[in-house]
């Protein structure tokens, strides 16, 4: 009777570190993305076990957000003022949501004063495949530009087709307008003028219309417009190539 004792209470002090942390166990260290790749948060586990994260977020007229700390037992971290008081802190869950992660916090005054007054962070943030990893889009990126550089058109758009592709939810429009512009260029070099013409089809409506207009279209956010019109300006260039009937690709 004494060993049956002991054995069912060794079995319980085993059993116990199992339930101790659930939802920190159940959230995976890694990167994970918003759709339309406006908020970035990375999981990280420490050498002692604990899982840190650090968050990011762009919100309207590049206003951001940016915090970091550790994730407790509970799937959650209580950020503090400068003066340590934890009354009325904003408090941060983080749970799993099969291979993503769902940010949601508490509603205190004091959770704005981690974020720009234009930007938020809760949201729901993605894990992204291999293929569609932010670094991994850039390394992509890169060597399409070696590929079309030395005229290997073809090679360089089916390499760069995919991230078009598979990536589309977990891209900023910035983003996806430059990409579409780099792989209709690809296209149209490479005697492809429909499939040019198809990639730019969703920058077209904004193509068309005048800079005063796309300036009304962006008034409350002038921190933008510069970055949007450089991406407006190459769809119109590279539009006018595509539709060109006739004319052949430059050299």
């Amino acid at each position: 009777m004494k060993r049956t004792a002991s054995l069912a209470g060794a079995l319980l002090l085993l059993a116990l570190p199992l339930v101790c942390h659930p939802q920190q166990r159940a959230l995976k260290p890694g990167e994970y993305v918003t759709e339309k790749g406006w908020g970035h948060l990375s999981l990280q586990r420490s050498r002692n076990g604990q899982l840190n994260f650090s968050l990011t977020a762009v919100g309207a007229n590049a206003h951001t957000c940016d915090l970091d700390g550790e994730i407790g037992s509970r799937g959650q971290t209580v950020l503090v003022d400068d003066s340590g008081a934890t009354d009325g802190a904003c408090v941060i869950d983080f749970r799993a949501r099969g291979r993503d992660v769902e940010v949601r916090h508490n509603n205190a005054p004091s959770c704005a004063s981690h974020c720009g007054a234009r930007a938020r962070f809760e949201g729901l943030y993605l894990r992204p495949s291999p293929s569609c990893h932010p670094a991994r889009r850039d390394k992509t990126r890169a060597a399409f530009k070696r590929l079309y550089d030395a005229g290997e058109y073809a090679r360089a758009a089916a390499l760069l087709q995919p991230v078009i592709e598979q990536c589309a939810p977990l891209l900023s429009w910035t983003e996806a307008g430059w990409l579409r512009n780099d792989l209709a260029l690809a296209k149209y070099r490479k005697g492809d003028r429909a499939g040019c013409q198809a990639m730019l089809a969703p920058l077209a409506g904004d193509a068309g219309k005048t800079d005063t207009e796309l300036r009304e279209q962006w008034a409350a956010e002038p921190m933008l417009e510069d970055t949007y019109f450089g991406v407006v300006r190459a769809t119109r260039t590279n539009l006018g190539l595509c539709q060109a009937e006739g004319r052949p690709a430059p050299p």
